[in-house]
């Protein structure tokens, strides 16, 4: 009786820890995002609620259906090498550190089509003298309907993290300016 059990217990761990697919999203870093920036990313930090993924991929409504979806490598090393690919630095740039709050990727059916639903929010600070000091927030979201969304997940993704970043460089804030070191 108890082989028995055990035969069934572990050929229900088996089933159950069944390798789930993944989708893979690359960044392409074809172009120049912003040039002689005078804030370098010197530190990313993952403190994403869900380090594991970036999100699902739903082809249809059967919730046991369904891929993750995430980058080639490490988030940490992945989003750094993509980012010092499309910005240019300036030889006097102050380093700065990006804790990534959230970077979230779905795709769900809806209807005949298919929707792709993006968020980001990224917060940085800028780093002197091994002390932290929050500058600014960012946080981005975007739904996308599309008649097949699964093809444009990359560029949805890498659009997203390219706007973040934009914001950051181009558009001067004072949410940390009172802040103390």
């Amino acid at each position: 009786m108890r082989i028995l059990l055990f035969l069934v217990f572990m050929g229900t761990f088996v089933i159950s820890n069944a390798q789930v697919q993944t989708h893979l999203v690359t960044l392409t870093g074809d172009s120049v995002l912003y040039s002689n920036s005078k804030f370098k990313f010197v530190e990313f930090i993952d403190a994403r609620k869900d380090t594991t993924k970036l999100g699902l991929l739903k082809e249809n409504y059967n919730s046991k259906d369904h891929q993750l979806i995430n980058f080639p490598s490490e988030i940490t090393s992945y989003l750094p090498s993509f980012i010092d690919s499309v910005v240019d630095y300036s030889s006097s740039a102050e380093e700065v550190s990006v804790v990534i709050k959230s970077l979230n990727l779905n795709e769900e059916p809806l209807g005949a089509i298919e929707i792709a639903k993006s968020n980001i929010e990224l917060n940085f600070y800028l780093i002197k003298k091994h002390k932290y000091k929050l500058i600014k927030k960012v946080n981005k979201s975007t739904e996308k309907p599309n008649a097949d969304a699964t093809k444009t997940l990359s560029s949805e993704i890498e659009s997203l993290i390219r706007n973040a970043f934009h914001d950051f460089l181009t558009q001067p804030s004072a949410e940390g300016e009172n802040n103390q070191w």
